[in-house]
């Protein structure tokens, strides 16, 4: 059975949200006021049959007033939330992913949303022993751009206020819950951040198993990331360069061999970025895939270009986090 790519789709979109290109810590030292690290409570085979199951499981990071989760996350998951970086921009051992953890917390009286990730920065530095440096290199990068005959998207429409007994969102942030029709077909909801994403696997015991994506409320920098998880940008860092600063409803399309590894195991790409081929003419990593014909249908297409890029250095980590 393929279910468990589907569930690890899931995963995967949820552990890269709250990431990008940028760094943005402060020079300041924020710290949480308390703060308790686990091992997971769930393991993947029992929350990948709860969420097939239509039973709503709880993963990824949730903020909720003074309360702060960061529920079945890995080590590089938890450091790329903390820095802002993607998976591709962080160079560390390859056991990061080896382990997952439940982290509890509660934010100091008077701080802001905005202070949470400088909080996990220092949590991470007094219980893994976490230190890092940055770096920066020109590499090649797949960059998402209009394509010549302009963007044919749809901005998402304006959300009403919710009444109270509202059941329109179904699925809450930090949530994913699914259901099953029959043995083919497997449907996934939930809420990451701003946007509201609806996954679908079809033929899902077949080798010709597909996923259907929908999702609203989409900026083009998140796009760009979900298409980089999928292996769009060939193990490139995939860049917003549309200049677009909506927001966007999208339907994307893609065969389970385009996810590959990454949305099973959610380990990151190759942190090597490939040096081949001329810069600025229009790539197919794919090779024609179904995944980038629909990013086509949209009006957009993938770039070849060489840009600095910022990476994240890892000089020391501890696998195991000291004594909550």
């Amino acid at each position: 059975m393929r279910t468990p790519v589907l569930f690890g789709l899931a995963l995967a979109q949820i552990g890269l949200f709250g990431t990008g290109p940028g760094f943005g810590q402060k020079p300041s030292r924020p710290e949480f006021e308390v703060a308790s690290i686990k091992p997971a409570a769930l393991d993947f085979a029992t929350a990948q049959r709860y969420v097939t199951s239509g039973i709503t499981v709880k993963i990824g990071k949730e903020i909720r007033g003074d309360r702060v989760e960061y529920i079945w996350m890995s080590l590089r998951q938890l450091i790329c939330d903390a820095y802002d970086v993607n998976p591709v921009q962080l160079k560390g051992p390859d056991w990061l992913d080896s382990k997952r953890f439940d982290v509890i917390c509660k934010r100091s009286e008077g701080s802001r949303k905005e202070d949470v990730p400088g909080m996990l920065q220092s949590l991470l530095a007094d219980r893994f022993r976490l230190a890092t440096h940055r770096e920066v290199t020109e590499q090649r990068v797949s960059a998402l751009i209009v394509g010549k005959n302009g963007a044919k998207l749809k901005e998402t429409a304006p959300e009403l206020p919710q009444t109270p007994g509202d059941t329109r969102q179904e699925v809450m942030e930090g949530r994913v819950k699914g259901t099953r029709q029959n043995k083919d077909v497997v449907n996934l909801g939930m809420r990451i951040g701003e946007m509201t994403v609806h996954s679908t696997m079809k033929d899902a015991s077949k080798a010709s198993a597909s996923v259907h994506f929908e999702a609203t409320n989409v900026a083009m920098a998140r796009l760009a990331e979900l298409l980089m998880r999928w292996n769009a940008g060939d193990g490139r860092l995939v860049v917003d360069a549309t200049g677009l600063e909506g927001r966007y409803d999208i339907s994307l399309d893609m065969p389970v061999s385009q996810m590959g590894g990454h949305a099973i195991a959610i380990t990151a790409p190759s942190s090597d970025a490939r040096e081949s081929g001329p810069a600025e003419v229009a790539s197919d990593p794919g090779g024609g895939s179904m995944l980038l014909r629909s990013l086509r249908n949209l009006g957009l297409d993938l770039a070849d270009r060489k840009m600095p890029v910022v990476k994240l250095i890892i000089d020391h980590v501890e696998r195991t986090p000291t004594e909550n």
